[in-house]
């Protein structure tokens, strides 16, 4: 393969997956982190012959207990938006690894290069949920990609010699 050809497929490989990337922020919007209220970020003041630990003050308290819950609600639909985005860009990066398989011999550079990109997308949507995955889950992800690819390889990679046919004597 030449310069040339390794650069273009380096390039369509790098810009698939940021299309499927940046195509599922397009079209499936990421939740917003609630603001972290001004009231907490600096320390109340409190005069100090009051005597009174400025970090029990009732308006601080009640502010701080309204961040957390906004927040533990953040994380949760956070880590839902997570998962959804691994499926949507697994799937996606499923079918693009697919379709460089499954393409005609002769547009050689192009399938490198969707096989690329489809790889890229497969670690990305992994990238986005591994934290939150089971052991057992990880295993099963990583297994299922690592069969389709091994068969999809197997199927189209590999030269077959045609099977000799038996003659009649």
């Amino acid at each position: 393969m030449t310069f040339l050809k390794i650069i273009y497929v380096l390039a369509l490989g790098a810009l698939v997956g940021m299309l499927i990337g940046f195509g599922v922020a397009a079209f499936y919007e990421a939740p917003q982190q609630p603001a972290f209220p001004e009231r907490l970020a600096r320390p109340p003041v409190v005069s100090p012959d009051k005597g009174v630990d400025p970090y029990q003050d009732p308006e601080y308290l009640q502010a701080q207990k309204e961040y957390e819950a906004q927040n533990t609600a953040y994380e949760e639909v956070k880590n839902i938006y997570q998962r959804n985005v691994f499926f949507i860009v697994s799937a996606c990066g499923v079918v693009v690894v697919a379709a460089g398989l499954l393409l005609r011999r002769e547009l050689e550079v192009i399938r490198a290069g969707l096989l690329l990109g489809g790889t890229g997308a497969l670690i990305y949507g992994v990238g986005q949920y591994f934290g939150d995955m089971t052991n057992k889950m990880r295993f099963a992800v990583i297994a299922v990609a690592v069969l389709v690819l091994i068969y999809l390889g197997y199927r189209k990679l590999t030269e077959r010699k045609p099977r000799p046919t038996e003659t009649k004597p």
